[in-house]
């Protein structure tokens, strides 16, 4: 009676050295958006793994940006505590500046298109990841099937936890108009 072992099953590495990274030589720009970072939020899932993805990809020889949606608000320290932190594990922390007084949208909507303005004035990055939570990539999503921005780019959305399934997690109602636009973006 003879026994095969099955093949093992996984993931490739990243590539660390410069010459692997695009296939071109040059290393890959990558920017991450979210409202939850190690550090400067009280992070929960999206902020370990968002974070731990940035260092990986910093490690693997990238060039990572991480796009701090909640600006200059932090749960401990201030920004520029947390940008020299992130700077020395060789990623650039950005925090998102405040939107323009004067837009007149839910707080959800506001942040996305102050994400989308932000990416479009630094529209240099091979890839953009953003989580699905809060709708924080909706209008540069718009923007990028519309043919107005990020033709270069790769969006990826990283699915955590939606609005709806948090709702109903919580046995919480719909208690807005604001729930149903979060949900459709």
């Amino acid at each position: 009676m003879t026994t095969t072992t099955p093949p093992q099953r996984c993931f490739p590495s990243l590539p660390v050295d410069e010459a692997q990274t695009t296939g071109t030589g040059r290393r890959l720009r990558i920017c991450i958006v979210s409202n939850e970072l190690v550090g400067p939020s009280k992070n929960g899932g999206i902020g370990t793994a968002y974070t731990v993805m940035a260092e990986s990809l910093a490690q693997a020889g990238h060039e990572v940006t991480c796009l701090y949606t909640l600006g200059e608000e932090c749960a401990s320290h201030d920004i520029s505590h947390w940008e020299k932190e992130y700077r020395k594990r060789n990623v650039r922390l950005v925090p998102l500046p405040r939107p323009a007084p004067g837009l007149i949208a839910n707080q959800f909507a506001t942040y996305s298109y102050e994400v989308y303005l932000w990416l479009k004035q630094n529209d240099r990055f091979d890839f953009i990841h953003f989580p699905e939570c809060q709708a924080l990539g909706y209008y540069a999503q718009l923007a990028k099937r519309q043919g107005l921005a990020f033709s270069g780019a790769t969006i990826c959305v990283g699915i955590h936890s939606m609005h709806q399934w948090i709702k109903e997690a919580n046995r919480e109602y719909i208690a807005s108009q604001f729930d149903l636009q979060l949900d459709h973006m």
